[in-house]
Parts: structure tokens; C-alpha cells; sequence
């Protein structure tokens, strides 16, 4: 290609680009759409990504295709573009007024037209060869190019055949049914991950349905007003494109249309502004639920998933990341690969609520990711509050619309259901028309019929008060008469705002929403309390494993078995917790006062708990069986605890899953097991069998194959969770059902090895040993099943307990708190009524008691300063 071909190519990518650019920035999947429902041949999205990049020669039929596409999507969207800017006949190249050719006619016509140069007569038919001449001439010259003669013109027909290789047919026959059988193979395991993948993708859709289903049940239990929106466009430019900034948009009321209108009308792409509790989350909500739900009605279609998502713990990483972590942590069973692939697919429609809640410093960032995923994806839905009009500008979407706020009638109407209970409130509306002001959203109706039912409207009457400072006292005064109600069982009103408060802070220092009891680990607490339960969490296993030997040697020592001593294990056993202990006390302490430190001086700092530790060791047989398998035993703890670096054990067990394969398989860890468990089993089998050590390995290698094998089982979180707590409920079932199975399977083989190998052995013997193995290997397969989630959970409640933030019995006053509408239950969790209640209750709890004034409960709330 010449250069002059290139520069052209470059120049048509680079109108064509303009052009895309006036008609609104149509996605590729947009384009697609739009001309693959057009009669003529189809274009992926590839090839019309290439023609905007120049990397390939734009034919006269798609560039007919494209302009008409982009000439029907302006169309769509009402965006106004001049005639001529779609003029075919100006693209093509032919004479005004002209038509335009079609297909074939248009090849023809852009082969002669199509950017030509008259003065060096570039694009003629003689250049592409079109024209007669001599066909020596053109042989000759394909010779000097190589293009002639082909391989073999020139040699006999005997040289030919020579060359040819006969063919083994028996050979050939059986290559074919290779081949034919791993294409079958290959056809079989696609169309599994493909019925699999189909599967994930409904469960998905319900999970999505379910959610925003609750959302919307929930709002429209308090409150339902029916929404109504405006269109927003952009407003006249001026002399600079830059004249537009700040200025507010240009609305224009789209009367009975719903969000799903104008999702349709968008083209699948839309941001919705709204104020501060007009309900943006619930018609996100709502919006996912009826197109989750349209998808189920019609699984075979494989529309994308609408998956509702906040955009608060944005941070200025690539949105497909971000998509894939919050993804994974909003909606726990969904694997990242999984989302990676549906991403990939166009299968996912991202559903985006608080855009205005992203950190200033990543809020451009995250501007400029969303126009780029709008782009080159089939559709996006972004929610803001109206006052960031800067940054919903920047946010390139086809449509902009607006959630208008209430009306006077409307707020009229609505008191009108309760008038004898709002006579004092529609008394003060009456007398100062302003107020009006306040009632602009459903949330504010509801929080001003809680806090004013019956009452007088004491924050509607002070005068020389701002709008912000009326709504501070109104919710001062609903979350004061939700306290002091005398609802049944109640929480110390002082108690029970500090408990809120102390939620509030955390969610919002968490930047989470829901609180799931079943999810309070470490990160809930301060770092100066969190020593403890990081102590607890990696020293329980040794505590808990010299927990279980000690009473079996202690037995086999009550019965004289071969002469056991409980001191020979019990010695070992407690150094080995010390040391353990001084270890994880010590890193810690390294880790939060000097983070800069090398892991070696931790070992320095460790030096002397070690020492005085192992001195004890001095006073036992070192030689002695029971020694040894305490020892061992306690390495076999150590050892087990390297798959927690592949596993999250901390993390509550809900649901079980066999995938065939060991799920924290690694080789080197799995034979440094099976050397611990030979060097167990030559020991414990001695002790209680009085035999010799030969048969150590083979009595554990099926020790070690059940116990690899009973890690296949992939435990993983669970949205499916109607009781709160339950995550811990299942854990603990788990726990004990694994740590159950393993324990009697192993048990009942180290049993009928030991009856094999010793038949005459006694049956208190071969009983020691199967309980001792048994117990030991179930107790580390329980631990890392649910067990460890359960010992850090109940220990960071503890923590919670001791330092007042959390009550003993904390479901029971969430449920108080539910009750007394200042909280809502969603799912298995609990959530504040609405983000500006919680915002409100992040204040520091001692003003806000004094301002409350809750130990005076016929009095009211103390106003806010002027």
C-alpha cells in the first residue's frame, strides 16, 4: 500500500470519527445493532473498530453502512446533525444529486472515485490493472517479483510423482478417528462449561431479581409516590465549549414514562440525576428487577445481566476491575473469572447507583472509565444527585434524564391520607408556604410523619431558620421519638443512640451499607483492639491441638499403656503454645508500631520467649514415643495451617460444593503431610500397639489420600441467607459435619490397620490409636471448614462487647432498632432507613444527646444554634 493510500485511509478514519462524535458516540454494539438489522451484509464489531482506526480499507458498502447507522442513531436520540454531514453521495465522491450507489455498483464506483487524485491519476483503472497489455510484458515482470513460475509448472510429470509420499492408509484411518474423537472431546467439554456457564448466569439473574426486588418492596412499604421524569440536554454552546461548564441543564418533562422508557429510549445507556432522597436506589432497583426478570422469561435470548451495583468504593482503578472485585463482594457467590468472561461477552449491563459518593480525587477518573466502557459495551446506567451537574457532564451517555422532585399536590395528597395526625404540620405549611421546600422528597414525608404524628411541628415554627437546619431538627426529632417510644423490649435510649452512632461510623468509615453479623471479622474493630482476636485466629489451632492430645495420652498413661507419662506430653505440648503465642504477640506488635521492620526482627525480638520456652524440653526423654508424637503432632498443626495460605479460613463457610479436585492442593505441602503422618504413625502405632515402625507408611498413606480428598470440597459465601447470622449457623454445621466424617473415616481405618497388623493386640490399644488420629486430623479438617470463621467471629464479638459497641444479645437490638423504623432488615442484614439518616447519626454522640435532650421525654429536642 502506498503512501497516499495510507494517508487516505488515515484521513476517512478520521471523518468518520467526527462524524460518530456529532451523532452522540454511538458503542460498536450500538453500531452493530443498527446495521447488522439493515438488509446487506454484516459487520462485526472488530471490523467497524478497525475502519474508525484506519487499520483497514473502508469498502464502498461499509462505509454506506456505517454513515446510514450513525445517520439512524442521531435519529434515536433526537441529536440534530446537518444533512450533508450524512450525505451519501458527498461520501462516495459522486456528482451532487446524484444517487447513490449500492453494492456492487458502489465497489465500482469508489474503485474509480473514492479520494482519487487527478493530478498523478492515482485510482484508475489502468493503475489496478483494468486495462490490456502485454502478456509477456506481465509475466516477465511477476518473474522479477517471484510470483512466477508456481512450484512444479516446470518440471516432468515422472519428477512429480516421485516426490509424492505413498500413503499409509491404515495410518491415516486412524489418525482421522483421533482426531474425530478429540474434536468430540473438545465439543463435549465446551458444551459443559457452556451449560454450566448458563446455569451461573439464571442463578444470577435471580440473585439480581431477588435484591432489587427488596429494595423496591421495602421503599414502597413506607412510602409510593409515582415517579416522574424529565429529559436533560446541554445547553446552546457559546464561542467556547467551555462556556457550558456549570451552567444547568435544559430540561423538558417526559410526561407517564418510567425509567424503563427511557432506558429503552437510550438505547440502553442513561444517567439519572435526581436530589437527595427522591429515590434513585429504588428506581435503579426497580429497573434491574423488571429487566432480570424479562431476562428469565426468555433464558435462550442471553441478554446481559443487569447487576446493581454502588459506585462508592470506586478508586480510580480500570472499571472492569472494580466491576469484578465489587461484583464478587456485593453478590458473594459469583467467582471473578466468571465475571471476567461475562465482560468479555457484552454480558453484563452495570447498573450504577452514587456516582457522588466516589472520592473527589478518583471522581474524573471514574468520569472518564465509564464513557470508555459505554463505548465499547452494549449499554450503562449511572445515578447522581442533581447538584453535581460538573461531573454528570462528564459522563458520556446518550441520555441524561432527571428525577423530578415532589410536587405541592402530591404533598398535598399525602398529608391528606393523615390529616387529623398532620393538622399541626399542614397548619405551619399553611402559615409559611416556604416549607414546602422541605417536602421535595418521599423520604422527608416519611421522616416528617414519624416525627410530628399527633405532635406539634415545633422545628417547622422557628423562625430565622435555613432549610438545612430544618431538616437537621426534623430529623433530630423523628430519631428522638423513635428512641422514646414505648415499644417492647427496650434498649436505654442513650445506650441505643450510641449503639447507632457507633454503626453509622462504621458503614461509613467501611463505605458498606448493609451490617451481616455474619461478616464482622478483624477489620470492624479499632487496631489497638484487634491484638486479640488476630492472636486467638493463628494460635488456636496449636491451643486447640495440644487441647486433644493431651487427654489422650493422659488415658493411655491411666491404663499403662507401654508405659506412657503424661508429663513426656504435656511438657512439650505447653512450650510449643508459648512459643507460638510470644511469636504472633510479638510480629503483631512489629507489624503496627514498626510496619518498616525486616521479618528477621521479629525472630530477634522472639529470641527470648523461645529460649525460655524450650528450656522445659531439657527435663524430658526426648527419645520417649509419647515425646515424639507430641511433637509431631504439633508439627502436623503447623503443616495444616500452610493451606489456610490458599483457602480463606476465616471466611464463614455457607455452602459446599465438590469439585473433584483437592480445592488447597499444593504439592510440596501435601508431601511435607505425608511425611509428618508417617513419622505420626510410626509413632502413635508403637505407643499404643506396642509394634514396630515398619508399617508407618503404608498406614498413612490412606490416612493421608482421605484426608487430601476430603479437601475437595470448595466452601464458599452464599446471598441466600434469610435468618441474620446464619453464614455462622452454617459454619458451625459444617465444621462439625466435615471434622465428623473425617474423624470416623480415618479412625475406622487406623482401626482395621491396627487389627490387620496386631490381631491380638488389645482393643483398648487399637481404640487409643484410631480416637488419638482420628480426632486429630477431623479437628484440622473442621478448622479449616468453618471452624476458624467461627472462633474469629465469636472473639471479635467479644472484643465488640468489651469495649460498648455492640450489646451482648446484638440481634436482638437490631431487631428493636428495626422495629422503631430507624433500621430495615435486607436479607440477612440490616441497613440504616436511608443515607441521610445515617449520615446524621455520624455525629459525635455526645452533642447529639444534648441535643435530643432524651432524659426529659415530654420535652422537645433542643434547637440548633442559629
Amino acid at each position: 500500500m502506498s503512501d497516499q493510500e495510507a494517508a487516505r485511509r488515515t484521513d476517512l478514519a478520521a471523518e468518520l470519527r467526527a462524524l460518530r462524535d456529532e451523532c452522540g458516540s454511538p458503542s460498536l454494539r450500538e453500531l452493530e445493532k443498527l446495521i447488522n438489522q439493515r438488509s446487506g451484509p454484516p459487520m462485526a464489531r472488530a471490523t467497524i473498530d478497525e475502519k474508525f482506526k484506519g487499520t483497514s480499507t473502508v469498502k464502498p458498502w461499509q462505509l454506506i453502512a456505517l454513515v446510514n447507522a450513525l445517520k439512524q442513531y442521531a435519529a434515536n436520540i433526537n441529536r440534530p446533525v446537518p444533512p450533508e454531514r450524512t450525505d451519501l453521495a458527498v461520501w462516495l465522491g459522486v456528482s451532487p444529486g446524484a444517487k447513490p450507489p449500492d453494492g456492487a455498483a458502489a465497489d465500482r464506483t469508489v474503485s474509480t472515485c473514492v479520494r482519487t487524485d487527478t493530478d498523478t491519476g492515482a485510482g484508475t483503472s489502468a493503475e489496478i490493472g483494468g486495462g490490456s497489455g502485454d502478456d509477456d510484458a506481465r509475466l516477465a515482470a511477476a518473474v522479477a517479483r517471484g510470483l512466477a513460475p508456481l512450484p512444479g509448472v516446470d518440471q516432468d510429470e515422472p519428477a512429480l510423482v516421485a516426490q509424492v509420499r505413498p500413503l499409509d492408509a491404515r495410518g491415516a484411518v486412524v489418525r482421522r478417528w483421533l482426531r474425530l474423537l478429540l474434536a468430540a472431546s473438545m465439543l463435549l467439554r465446551r458444551r459443559r462449561a457452556r451449560d454450566r456457564g448458563d446455569a451461573t448466569r439464571l442463578r444470577m439473574l435471580k440473585l439480581v431479581r431477588d435484591t432489587a426486588g427488596q429494595i423496591v418492596a421495602d421503599a414502597e412499604t413506607a412510602y409510593f409516590l409515582p415517579p416522574s421524569f424529565e429529559v436533560l440536554r446541554d445547553p446552546p454552546l457559546g464561542k467556547s465549549r467551555s462556556a457550558k461548564k456549570g451552567q444547568p441543564f435544559l430540561a423538558a418533562p417526559v410526561e407517564g414514562a418510567t425509567l424503563h422508557d427511557l432506558f429503552e429510549r437510550s438505547g440502553e445507556s442513561l444517567l439519572l440525576l435526581g436530589e437527595a432522597g427522591l429515590g434513585k436506589t429504588t428506581q435503579l432497583a426497580r429497573l434491574s428487577r423488571d429487566l432480570a426478570g424479562a431476562a428469565l422469561a426468555e433464558p435462550e435470548r442471553k441478554t446481559p445481566i443487569p447487576i446493581l451495583l454502588s459506585l462508592a468504593s470506586y478508586r480510580g482503578e480500570p472499571l472492569a476491575e472494580w466491576l469484578v472485585r465489587a461484583i464478587a463482594e456485593t453478590y458473594d457467590r459469583v467467582d471473578g473469572r466468571l465475571v471476567r468472561s461475562w465482560l468479555d461477552a457484552d454480558l453484563v449491563l452495570p447498573v450504577l447507583d452514587a456516582l457522588d459518593q466516589v472520592p473527589t480525587a478518583h471522581r474524573r477518573r471514574c468520569a472518564e472509565e465509564l464513557s470508555a466502557f459505554r463505548r465499547r459495551t452494549l449499554g450503562l446506567v449511572v445515578s447522581c444527585r442533581a447538584e453535581f451537574v460538573d461531573l454528570a457532564r462528564e459522563v458520556d451517555v446518550p441520555l441524561r434524564a432527571r428525577l423530578r422532585p415532589v410536587e405541592q399536590e402530591q404533598a398535598e395528597r399525602y398529608l391528606a391520607a393523615d390529616l387529623e395526625a398532620m393538622a399541626d404540620v399542614k397548619k405551619a405549611l399553611d402559615d409559611d408556604p416556604s416549607l414546602w421546600s422541605l417536602l421535595r422528597s418521599p423520604l422527608m414525608l416519611q421522616v416528617i410523619h414519624g416525627a410530628y404524628a399527633g405532635r406539634a411541628a415545633v422545628a417547622l415554627r422557628l423562625p430565622d431558620r435555613t432549610p438545612a437546619q430544618r431538616e437537621t431538627l426534623i430529623f433530630d426529632a423523628y430519631v428522638r421519638r423513635m428512641l422514646l417510644d414505648d415499644r417492647r423490649p427496650r434498649t436505654d435510649p442513650a445506650r441505643s443512640l450510641r449503639l447507632l452512632t457507633w454503626l453509622a461510623k462504621a458503614l461509613a468509615r467501611r463505605q458498606e451499607d448493609v451490617l451481616h453479623l455474619d461478616r464482622l471479622d478483624q477489620s470492624w474493630l479499632a487496631p489497638k483492639h484487634g491484638v486479640f482476636p488476630r492472636v486467638v485466629a493463628l494460635a488456636s489451632d496449636s491451643l486447640l491441638g495440644a487441647a486433644l492430645t493431651l487427654p489422650w495420652v493422659a488415658a493411655a498413661d491411666a491404663l499403662n499403656v507401654t508405659g506412657v507419662r503424661f508429663a513426656d506430653a504435656a511438657i512439650p505440648a505447653f512450650s510449643g503454645l508459648i512459643v507460638i503465642t510470644a511469636q504472633v504477640v510479638i510480629g503483631d506488635a512489629f507489624n503496627r508500631h514498626r510496619p518498616e521492620a525486616s521479618p528477621w526482627a521479629a525472630v530477634r525480638g522472639n529470641l527470648p520467649a523461645i529460649i525460655s520456652s524450650l528450656t522445659p524440653l531439657l527435663l524430658v526423654d526426648l527419645s520417649s514415643p509419647a515425646t515424639l508424637a507430641t511433637i509431631l503432632a504439633w508439627l502436623w498443626i503447623q503443616v495444616t495451617i500452610g493451606e489456610g495460605w490458599f483457602q480463606p479460613v476465616l471466611r464463614p463457610v455457607e455452602q459446599l460444593r465438590w469439585t473433584g479436585r483437592p480445592h488447597s492442593f499444593r504439592p510440596a505441602i501435601a508431601l511435607l503431610m505425608f511425611a509428618v503422618l508417617t513419622g505420626l504413625c510410626g509413632r502413635v502405632f508403637p505407643l499404643f500397639l506396642g509394634r514396630s515402625a515398619w508399617l508407618a507408611a503404608a498406614a498413612a498413606f490412606p490416612i493421608w489420600l482421605i484426608y487430601v480428598l476430603s479437601g475437595a470440597f470448595e466452601p464458599s459465601l452464599s446471598e441466600d441467607r434469610p435468618r441474620p447470622n446464619e453464614g455462622i449457623r452454617r459454619s458451625v454445621r459444617f465444621a462439625f459435619l466435615h471434622g465428623s466424617v473425617n474423624a470416623l473415616l480415618i479412625g475406622g481405618v487406623t482401626a482395621g490397620i491396627g487389627l490387620l497388623v496386631a490381631p491380638r493386640a488389645p482393643a483398648v490399644a487399637i481404640g487409643l490409636a484410631a480416637g488419638y488420629l482420628g480426632s486429630l486430623l477431623g479437628l484440622t479438617r473442621a478448622l479449616r471448614y468453618g471452624g476458624m470463621a467461627v472462633i474469629q467471629h465469636w472473639t471479635v464479638r467479644a472484643v465488640l462487647i468489651w469495649t460498648g459497641a455492640t450489646p451482648a444479645r446484638y440481634q436482638h437490638y437490631l431487631d428493636e432498632a428495626q422495629q422503631r423504623v430507624l433500621l430495615r432488615r435486607f436479607g440477612g442484614g440490616y441497613v440504616f432507613l436511608h443515607e441521610k439518616l445515617r449520615t446524621h447519626l455520624t455525629e459525635d454522640p455526645e452533642k447529639l444527646l444534648r441535643r435530643l435532650n432524651l432524659d426529659f421525654p415530654d420535652a422537645e429536642p433542643v434547637p440548633v444554634p442559629v
